[in-house]
């Protein structure tokens, strides 16, 4: 991890597909990471480990933040992932899916 960033207070956020990258993540120094399961799309990794199976490996192998990403889409789900010890989730199919887009919402605030 580049010292300047931490030195600047610059959050450093990376994402991950595997239990062994969040280790080298955190020990890299990054603040966070974001635990992106198979069901979010584009290039996950090689593994190819479901939201579900990713998380409590994440959440067990690093002291530092996990957000998830990927394969929760209801309530129930999120709760589960919260029982797994996962504290916050990336939910952009909720903003997708809004009345009132969040990029319209921002415009009319300009």
């Amino acid at each position: 991890m580049d010292i300047c960033f931490k030195r600047k207070g610059i959050t450093v956020v990376h994402v991950i597909s595997s239990s062994k990258v969040c280790k080298k993540a955190e020990e890299a120094g990054c603040d966070a990471v974001v635990a992106e399961g198979f069901e979010a799309g584009g290039h996950n990794g090689r593994e190819e480990t479901t939201t579900m199976v990713l998380i409590p490996a994440v959440v067990n192998a690093v002291k530092i933040p996990v957000i998830a990403a990927g394969g929760i889409a209801t309530g129930k789900q999120m709760l589960a992932a919260m029982v797994m010890g996962l504290r916050v989730y990336k939910w952009v199919a909720a903003l997708l899916q809004a009345k009132k887009p969040l990029l319209i919402l921002i415009l009319r605030m300009l």
